[in-house]
């Protein structure tokens, strides 16, 4: 319950960070950082 509880405050900071940069930024952070993000938080929760 610790891990996914971990992995679910992590989501949400994420997604507040990409919000508070411009659009233009908002679309290079979600290529570069938020896809590898994404994959190791569902690896971690079903895993």
């Amino acid at each position: 319950m610790a891990a996914e509880l971990h992995s679910r405050k992590k989501m949400p900071a994420g997604m507040n960070l990409t919000a508070l940069l411009p659009s233009a930024e908002r679309k290079s952070v979600r290529k570069t950082e938020k896809l590898p993000i994404i994959r190791r938080e569902m690896m971690g929760s079903f895993v």
